[in-house]
C-alpha cells in the first residue's frame, strides 16, 4: 500500500508504504482478540528528496502509519528492514522506538552490487504507547 509524502507546500517529496501484510491463520480460536486489519506488516521502501531527509517529515509520516496500524487495525507487530551498513536509516528506525531483532547475514544483493546484510527491527503493539 504505497503513500506519497508531501511537504508543507503540498509538493511530493517522497514515498513510503505498508508491505509484507500478514493475516495469520489460527488453528482454532486465538487466545487474543483478532485484529480488524492485518496481524503484522512491514513499513518500508521509503525514499525522500534530499532537501527533506533528516527532518521531522519522516518521523511524522511513520507516526501516522504506526497510529493507523496499531490503533485502527489492531496490528500486533510492525517490521522495518534496512541494509545493515545504512547507519542513518538504522538510527532513524531506532528513534521511532523500534527494537533491533537481529541481522540476517548475506540476505540479498545490495544497491551497490555487494551482498548485503539486512538489519531487522520491530515494534510490538504493547510497545506502541511508549514509542508514540
Amino acid at each position: 500500500m504505497p503513500f506519497v509524502v508531501r511537504d508543507g507546500a503540498g509538493t511530493i517529496v517522497g514515498s513510503t508504504r505498508y508491505m509484507m501484510i500478514e493475516w495469520w491463520s489460527w488453528p482454532g480460536a486465538p487466545a487474543e482478540p483478532v485484529p480488524s486489519g492485518p496481524d503484522a506488516l512491514e513499513i518500508g521502501f521509503t525514499w525522500y528528496a534530499e532537501r527533506v531527509q533528516r527532518t521531522a517529515l519522516n518521523t511524522e509520516a511513520k507516526l501516522l502509519l504506526c497510529t493507523h496500524a496499531f490503533e485502527v487495525w489492531g496490528a500486533r507487530r510492525i517490521t522495518w528492514k534496512t541494509d545493515a551498513r545504512n547507519l542513518r536509516s538504522r538510527a532513524g528506525i531506532e528513534r521511532l522506538g523500534a527494537k533491533l531483532d537481529g541481522v540476517l547475514r548475506a540476505n540479498r544483493p545490495g544497491a551497490d552490487g555487494a551482498v548485503r546484510d539486512t538489519a531487522f527491527y520491530s515494534m510490538l503493539a504493547g510497545e506502541w504507547p511508549d514509542a508514540k
